[in-house]
C-alpha cells in the first residue's frame, strides 16, 4: 500500500509538473502576444499621431489659401461691379452719341432739301461740298450758276 501511495503521488506529482509547465507556456505565448499586440498599437499609435499632425499642417496651409482665394474673388467682383458700371455708363454715352449723330444726319438731310429747293426756285443748282479746315470736315453749300 505504500508503494501505491507512493506511486500515486508520483504520479500526481508528475501531473501537477505537467500541468504546470502547461500553464507557464500558455501564460509565457499569452504574455508575448499581448507584448506584439502592445507594440503594434504603440506603432500605429505613433502613426495616426503623425498623420493627424501632417493634417493639421494641410489644413492650415488650405486655410490660408482659402483666405487668400477669397480676398482676391472679393477684389476681381469688386473690379468686375466697376467695370460693369464705366461699361454701362459708356453704352449710355455711345447711345446718346449715336442718337445725336442720327438727330443731324437728319437735320443735315432736311437743310439739303431746303437748300436744293431754294436752289431750283432761283435757277442755280446748289449742292454739298467738302471742304477741310484744319483737319476738320465742314460741308459747305456751294452755289453755282447756270451757264
Amino acid at each position: 500500500m505504500e508503494e501505491q501511495l507512493r506511486d500515486q503521488e508520483s504520479r500526481a506529482e508528475q501531473l501537477f509538473q505537467e500541468e504546470l509547465r502547461k500553464h507557464q507556456e500558455l501564460l509565457s505565448k499569452l504574455e508575448r502576444e499581448k507584448n506584439a499586440e502592445i507594440e503594434m498599437l504603440t506603432n500605429r499609435t505613433q502613426q495616426l499621431e503623425e498623420e493627424s499632425n501632417q493634417l493639421k499642417t494641410t489644413a492650415t496651409r488650405l486655410k490660408s489659401q482659402t483666405e487668400k482665394l477669397d480676398e482676391e474673388h472679393q477684389r476681381i467682383t469688386y473690379k468686375l461691379e466697376d467695370t460693369s458700371l464705366r461699361l454701362k455708363d459708356e453704352m449710355d454715352l455711345y447711345k446718346k452719341l449715336v442718337e445725336k449723330m442720327r438727330r443731324n444726319r437728319q437735320e443735315f438731310q432736311k437743310e439739303r432739301e431746303v437748300m436744293q429747293e431754294v436752289g431750283a426756285r432761283r435757277g442755280t443748282e446748289t449742292g454739298p461740298a467738302c471742304r477741310g479746315l484744319g483737319g476738320v470736315v465742314v460741308w459747305v453749300w456751294c452755289r453755282q450758276t447756270a451757264p
